[in-house]
């Protein structure tokens, strides 16, 4: 019976799957045609997602991987799927049209990485449930031209998530966006000097055509060209905002000409108001 026990707890090593893949980039023993093992790790972090099954964790070792991620499996409950960045390690994931993608899967975890650089979103979720997106560093996503602005983290159509101790800054759109998802939960991160540049200052977190999420402990700073706008300042300019529509939609009384400085300030608010909806519109895509 002892016998018995002893090999039972040693059988993994034996025959089993390896509870983590490895992957370094800059080791002169990876190959992405291998086990994964720590002394042959993967040169790619696509190599080991092609690999990984329910129950594995994938660590990646610091460096710069230039490439788009796609993480075509799912995990379970009992047995998730993770990536993660190698314990005091700063991972950088740059190059692609986005940084990690996940559509259609369940129970994953993305955690830890620094992604920045992207065309289209650093990361994005779709289709999706039971994921983590934790500890990231996601930048530059999306570019300041109008229809080209993009969020640093998208949840779309997701349910039962959870973004958690994010830094999302300097995207062309929301740090954090969630659409039509419902049950997720956007907590402790920090969003900022997320700017659409073109236009005017872009949200740090957005939840558009979503019910039932919850959103708490962010901290999130408006989109201003690196500057923090102080509760007091940030005050004064929406009462100048609300004094300016006030103004621009006053009434002329009956057997008066219009002045025409109120006809422009009118006009002129009318067009910014159809340009913002139809950006925000572009954006929600």
């Amino acid at each position: 019976m002892a016998v018995a026990l002893v090999l039972t707890s040693i059988s993994p090593a034996l025959g089993g799957s390896p509870t983590t893949l490895y992957v370094d980039g800059a080791s002169p023993s990876c190959s992405d045609f291998g086990s994964g093992a720590q002394a042959a790790p993967f040169c790619t972090i696509g190599a080991a997602v092609a690999k990984v099954a329910p129950g594995q964790t994938v660590q990646v070792a610091g460096g710069t991987y230039s490439e788009k991620v796609t993480i075509s499996k799912s995990g379970t409950p009992t047995a998730p799927i993770a990536l993660r960045a190698a314990p005091g390690a700063t991972v950088t994931v740059t190059g692609g049209t986005n940084g990690f993608v996940i559509s259609g899967r369940s129970w994953i975890t993305v955690d830890g990485f620094t992604v920045t650089n992207t065309p289209d979103y650093g990361i994005t979720v779709s289709s999706s449930s039971s994921i983590t997106i934790s500890n990231n560093n996601v930048s530059y996503a999306g570019f300041q031209t109008s229809g080209m602005t993009r969020a640093g983290i998208r949840l779309n159509n997701s349910t039962d998530s959870l973004i958690v101790g994010n830094k999302s800054h300097d995207n062309s759109y929301a740090g954090i966006m969630v659409v039509g998802g419902t049950r997720n939960e956007v907590r402790g991160n920090e969003t900022f000097r997320n700017a659409r540049g073109f236009e005017r200052a872009a949200p740090g977190i957005r939840i558009y055509e979503s019910t039932a999420n919850v959103v708490d402990n962010n901290i999130t700073v408006p989109g201003t060209a690196g500057r923090v706008l102080h509760g007091c300042r940030l005050q004064e300019r929406r009462r100048r905002r609300t004094r300016d529509r006030r103004r621009a939609h006053r009434p002329v009384p009956r057997g008066r000409d219009q002045p025409r400085g109120q006809f422009n300030r009118r006009h002129d608010h009318e067009q910014h108001q159809r340009r913002q909806r139809n950006q925000e519109s572009a954006d929600t895509q």
